[in-house]
């Protein structure tokens, strides 16, 4: 059956030309993701990346990574570790829902930044809690530049 005077022969080889395009589109996106998970912004920061673009600031920490952008901190615990055996989730905290930003560094090998959150009660949260899921831990002596740079950007932000 041909469309338009296309033949049987044409229709089968412009799909198997797009059969190729989307085999080499996958693995261009499958190098990708190997080049970022390498890179220990873990195979959600891949996803991350794709669809919100570069972070103005990225640290990494022992908890999870935090992704910093204009309107947004993302809170990334996929890459696993001790401290997420059963929590790889990715939270979106828009700036606009950030009341307090708390940093604490006193000379211990991790460091925190707390974020108070309107709507989460944190009373009841102690700011060393692990299941605390607006708290991003990091070791003071490997991240604590990005981290600084990242808790004053937010601050500034929620300040205005």
């Amino acid at each position: 059956m041909a469309y338009y005077g296309m033949t049987n022969e044409y229709v089968k080889e412009t799909n198997a030309a797009n059969k190729v395009k989307k085999d080499i589109e996958r693995q261009e996106i499958l190098k990708e993701e190997t080049k970022i998970a390498d890179n220990k912004m873990g195979i959600n920061g891949v996803l991350l990346k794709r669809n919100f673009g570069e972070p103005l600031i990225f640290v990494e920490g022992t908890s999870c990574n935090l992704w910093v952008y204009e309107d947004k901190v993302i809170l990334d615990r996929s890459r696993g570790g001790i401290l997420n055996v059963l929590n790889h989730t990715v939270k979106i905290i828009p700036m606009k829902n950030i009341l307090t930003v708390q940093f604490k560094n006193d000379g211990a090998p991790v460091a925190y930044i707390e974020f108070g959150v309107a709507g989460s009660d944190a009373n009841q949260i102690q700011n060393v809690d692990i299941g605390n899921e607006n708290l991003f831990m990091f070791t003071s002596n490997k991240s604590t530049a990005a981290a600084i740079d990242a808790y004053f950007y937010i601050a500034n932000k929620i300040c205005k």
